[in-house]
């Protein structure tokens, strides 16, 4: 199951490369402050875990402009789509848990608004 959740973070990255966006924050960065969240986010634990939520307001801290927020949305979104074993609900309640404030992800939310 490790091994499955490192493809599929790799494939993460790969795909973080090949798309271009006008914002100044990469996709290696969002999906690099929020990996410590993806254990938690998959079902174990029963809190996130403290470099999650460390790594959420990283995130935040680097989402400043428009286009970096929307950028952050679709690395994310392209994130939890790869991982096997999903639970967007959890993605959720670890925002609400770290109080990071961000929007709901979820697979049909619209990152341009």
């Amino acid at each position: 199951m490790a091994s499955l959740s490192v493809i599929a973070i790799a494939c993460v990255f790969l795909a973080c490369l090949l798309s271009s966006r006008a914002a100044s924050i990469s996709c290696f960065s969002v999906v690099g402050t929020a990996t410590p969240c993806f254990s938690y986010i998959t079902g174990g634990g029963a809190t996130p875990p403290a470099a999650c939520c460390s790594g959420l307001r990283k995130l935040k801290g680097q989402m400043v402009t428009k286009d970096d927020k929307a950028a952050a949305c679709q690395c994310l979104k392209k994130a939890a789509a790869a991982l096997p074993g999903i639970d967007y609900g959890r993605i959720n309640k670890a925002v609400k848990y770290c109080k990071v404030g961000f929007p709901t992800i979820s697979p049909g939310v619209d990152c341009k608004k």
